[in-house]
């Protein structure tokens, strides 16, 4: 199984380093398995061109991408089922740019998670992972770069699994991402196993 891993790098305006940055340098794969990680830049064209490049050379069964969000206030994982073709935030990146009203014309308006997520659901259920769903993955880079992983990935057949992670601030917070991340890993790799592989 391959797995692409993402995280981003701290906003200027924030603390450095970015949580989901943390979180991707703990994961480790499962036996048998390779895992390729990449920082996207918090710039919207670059962290574009790279996600796109990594797909691309990586050829994934798996896209665990992973953000911050200061706005969970508990040690909770927030697993992100949709993304959005809009940047709806008037925040600018670190480049100074704001994002586009729509991502990439003639795309639909919505792209959804491609994991088995009742798979998933299971797996940090019984793991105990302190975990919620959520529907909006928000206005910014984060839901700028999972709706362009769901849409490079859609072109492919069959498409690879998808899904996007919000890990909150803090040590507590980032601790139980890792888990929640390595348990989707471990889920998605003993599924893939029961199949014919991919080459």
């Amino acid at each position: 199984m391959r797995i692409l891993a993402t995280a981003f790098d701290p906003c200027i305006d924030e603390p450095a380093p970015n949580p989901s940055q943390v979180v991707l340098d703990r994961l480790t794969p499962p036996h048998g398995a390779h895992l390729e990680k990449r920082t996207l830049p918090t710039v919207y064209g670059a962290a574009g061109d790279l996600l796109r490049a990594a797909i691309a050379n990586t050829r994934p069964h798996l896209v665990l991408m992973t953000g911050v969000a200061y706005s969970i206030t508990t040690p909770t994982v927030r697993i992100e089922t949709t993304a959005r073709n809009a940047d709806t935030s008037p925040r600018p990146d670190n480049a100074g740019q704001t994002g586009r009203p729509i991502i990439i014309p003639d795309a639909p308006p919505t792209l959804h998670t491609t994991i088995p997520l009742d798979h998933v659901r299971a797996a940090l259920g019984h793991a105990g992972i302190r975990y919620t769903i959520s529907g909006d993955a928000g206005g910014y880079l984060c839901n700028h770069a999972y709706y362009l992983a769901l849409h490079t990935i859609s072109q492919e057949s069959p498409p690879a699994a998808c899904v996007f992670a919000h890990v909150g601030p803090g040590a507590e917070a980032i601790a139980e991402a890792v888990r929640a991340c390595q348990t989707i890993i471990s889920a998605l790799a003993g599924r893939n196993a029961q199949r014919p592989q991919l080459v």
